[in-house]
């Protein structure tokens, strides 16, 4: 009787815990933001922060922070973008901007969604980049994948993934040898690829020698279209 009791009490406060939990991991958070719709009409407001994948396929908009959310579909979104806040190994607090642009990709970026996505703009500069996320369920040791859109004037669109990263990126970034030579290295992998392709956006504006790596300072850049 008393084991019961306490395995009742033990499920009780389990289930509680796990509720709990699960109602705080489900309340987001608003940014201030704006959006640009197909129509041509321009808001400003405040964005739900939701997760990678589903910035890609709507966007919750609010005309104020404490008033009603009104969700758009990615079809009728031009572009969008909100205000996030990034902390360092140091708890420093660094404002920048998150934006958005809507492109038609392979497939969509989670099952029952359409391929038209909400592509973020990561990268400006000699090369703009995109970065855009998908679901892939069926693939247990990678069920999400990341996909860069490589963008330079003259040339011809380039889509890089983890399994041909090592050589697009050789070929990408062939002219900066400081930056070629570290490929494959810590800090110098398919996870570091935005800030990759900010240094050598740096190293391309400044010429300093190509054998000699140079971080471009800018850490945040502000790409509004």
């Amino acid at each position: 009787m008393i084991n019961s009791l306490n395995m009742n009490k033990f499920l009780y406060f389990f289930c509680l815990f796990v509720f709990t939990s699960f109602t705080s991991f489900a309340q987001k958070d608003k940014a201030s933001g704006y959006l640009k719709l197909n129509n041509g009409d321009e808001l400003k407001g405040y964005v739900t922060v939701l997760n990678d994948i589903e910035s890609e396929i709507r966007v919750k908009f609010h005309h104020k922070i404490d008033g009603r959310a009104k969700n758009y579909k990615a079809k009728d979104i031009k572009s969008y973008g909100f205000e996030a806040t990034h902390v360092d190994e140091v708890g420093n607090e660094y404002k920048y901007w998150r934006h958005y642009k809507q492109m038609t990709m392979h497939r969509p970026a989670r099952v029952m969604a359409t391929p038209v996505s909400l592509v973020e703009h990561v990268c400006d500069g000699y090369i703009t980049s995109y970065v855009f996320k998908y679901d892939t369920p069926s693939d247990f040791d990678m069920p999400e994948r990341t996909l860069y859109i490589i963008r330079r004037e003259g040339m011809k669109e380039k889509r890089i993934e983890i399994d041909d990263f090592k050589k697009e990126a050789r070929k990408l970034f062939h002219d900066y040898t400081a930056l070629v030579n570290q490929l494959g290295n810590k800090k110098f992998k398919f996870a570091n690829m935005k800030r990759m392709i900010d240094d050598y956006n740096y190293w391309k504006e400044n010429q300093h020698s190509p054998d000699e790596y140079k971080l471009n300072p800018k850490i945040f850049m502000d790409m509004i279209d």
